[in-house]
């Protein structure tokens, strides 16, 4: 899914440089790298959740996912962070945010 979000804002990036003969690849490439980072942050997160955890549901999983992509869009929305950490910060917040819902999940299950 994030190759197919990246290839068509690349397409409609591209076309709009056409449209407006704006032709600074610096700009594309830099929106680009943005829109890649910001999409393959929290399924690295995903990744790293099933990887280094031992029993994590697909709830638990999922909210962690949701945690992760509206925490990196407040942060891409209201602060500078420059583009290279979106991919960190999506991450590391996925899989915390899994993490945590799943240790209280299973605690609830024990009750």
């Amino acid at each position: 899914i994030s190759v197919t979000v990246v290839l068509f804002f690349f397409q409609q990036k591209t076309a709009y440089e056409i449209y407006q003969c704006d032709w600074s690849s610096d700009v594309c490439s830099s929106d680009l790298l943005k829109i890649a980072g910001f999409a393959s942050g929290p399924v690295l997160g995903l990744f790293m959740l099933a990887v280094f955890t031992r029993r994590v549901r697909q709830n638990s999983a999922l909210v962690g996912f949701a945690i992760g992509i509206a925490v990196l869009s407040a942060i891409a929305l209201g602060t500078k962070l420059y583009w290279p950490w979106y991919a960190t910060v999506g991450s590391l917040v996925t899989l915390a945010a899994g993490w945590i819902v799943g240790l209280l999940q299973n605690r609830c299950l024990k009750c």
